[in-house]
């Protein structure tokens, strides 16, 4: 996105095209040209996003997506997977 005078991170990600579903847009910071950073402050309902200066990178992070848990299918596979590679190496053996 190109630089203009008094630009946030807030202007720069709508520019950017948006935040995605997986988006955190409470940890996002801003990193300087001269390696300084700066993240976004939440006061309950307000969001002050930090300015933006020539050469600054805006980071938003990506949500941690949860594990799902084993349902029966795949549980019988990965069973039937380790039987199998058993019953391979024990005849592998003999």
């Amino acid at each position: 996105v190109r630089f203009e005078p008094g630009m946030s991170a807030k202007r720069a990600i709508s520019q950017a095209g948006g935040l995605t579903d997986d988006a955190r847009p409470r940890k996002t910071y801003v990193i300087y040209a001269n390696g300084s950073a700066e993240r976004t402050r939440s006061f309950l309902f307000f969001k002050d996003y930090p300015k933006l200066e020539p050469g600054a990178e805006v980071i938003v992070p990506q949500r941690v997506r949860e594990r799902q848990p084993l349902n029966a299918q795949t549980l019988i596979g990965l069973t039937s997977s380790l039987a199998t590679l058993v019953l391979v190496i024990t005849q592998i053996q003999n």
